[in-house]
């Protein structure tokens, strides 16, 4: 934490505003005993609102926490109310109007201190501190700070938005991380896929080789030897001795028969 906010804690902490990462407001003083409060830490940010009728009747409190990564930005901003500004004018007015009454009774100075105090109440109150709470939804929280109470909401602003810039840092660093484990990873993978593809084509153009080689073979060791053994110019030979062979039978057959015949004749 930094110097000026180590100061902003010191002058906090002798108030009795400020504890830690928290701090507790007045949003009114004619409620100054009905406070806010805030506190955050690294992932959620809770508030403590309370609730008034016309700005003096106490109406409870409302809770509301909100991400951290859902707040976008958060700001303390000084405005003056004009409504409360003039209503405190009117009461203060009138209050002063019954300092020429104050003879008539112990009824009219009771009357000139509240009416006095309501138009400083209000006059205080118009002068407002409001710290506004963006979130990523496009909605706003809007929160009112006494003006004594300036420094509390500035110290809650710088110490919220300290927070959302480091969480969105954090988130950058984590996708930038993650967008090049990805891309690595993707890269890996073609490198992988292009070695496959490598790989599977070297083995198909092996297999294509070898399956040419054998076949080569084969036909240099059973095809050729075939076509040298039964060719077809050798196949004549055989049919001419197998025609020359025929005659001879028959004549054969002739000569026998006129020698059994003539034996049967004799």
């Amino acid at each position: 934490m930094a110097d000026n906010n180590g100061n902003v804690m010191n002058n906090m902490n002798a108030g009795g505003g400020l504890t830690g990462n928290s701090i507790d407001y007045m949003s009114s003083l004619l409620t100054f005993y009905l406070k806010g409060h805030i506190q955050w830490d690294n992932n959620m940010v809770g508030f403590q609102i309370p609730n008034t009728i016309l700005g003096f009747i106490p109406l409870g409190k409302r809770a509301q926490s909100i991400p951290v990564q859902h707040i976008t930005n958060v700001a303390a901003n000084f405005s003056v109310k004009i409504g409360k500004l003039l209503i405190g004018v009117i009461l203060g007015l009138w209050g002063l109007s019954c300092l020429a009454h104050l003879g008539d009774g112990f009824g009219a100075f009771l009357g000139f201190v509240i009416l006095l105090a309501l138009g400083a109440s209000f006059v205080i109150d118009a002068l407002e501190v409001g710290l506004s709470v963006t979130q990523s939804s496009g909605q706003s929280l809007n929160i009112d700070f006494l003006i004594f109470d300036k420094q509390k909401a500035e110290y809650a602003a710088q110490q919220i938005n300290q927070m959302v810039a480091e969480r969105s840092m954090d988130t950058n660093v984590r996708t930038n991380m993650e967008n090049q484990t990805l891309q690595q990873a993707q890269l890996q993978q073609q490198m992988m896929m292009q070695q496959t593809n490598a790989i599977v084509g070297a083995i198909q153009q092996t297999a294509v080789i070898n399956a040419a080689v054998q076949q080569q073979q084969v036909i240099a060791q059973n095809g050729a030897p075939v076509q040298q053994v039964v060719p077809v110019q050798q196949a004549a030979p055989v049919q001419q001795v197998v025609q020359q062979a025929a005659p001879q039978q028959i004549v054969d057959g002739g000569a026998a028969a006129p020698t059994d015949g003539g034996n049967n004749a004799q």
